[in-house]
């Protein structure tokens, strides 16, 4: 029970102080599609290098 005109200090485990704290991520699908004829190798490179520059444009 408080006393009315006490002011409220929001504890630790205060949800609003929690959410204020939390970090947020965010996932949302991408697909690499590579169409004619190549190596293996060269897609899996091509792919990594799309997936590398997604991290390094969202970071």
């Amino acid at each position: 029970m408080s006393i009315p005109d006490e002011e409220h200090v929001p504890s630790p485990q205060d949800p609003d102080t929690l959410m204020a704290e939390s970090q947020v991520d965010y996932y949302f699908p991408v697909e690499v599609v590579l169409v004619g004829d190549s190596t293996q190798e060269m897609k899996d490179d091509i792919v990594q290098d799309v997936w590398n520059a997604l991290y390094r444009a969202l970071g």
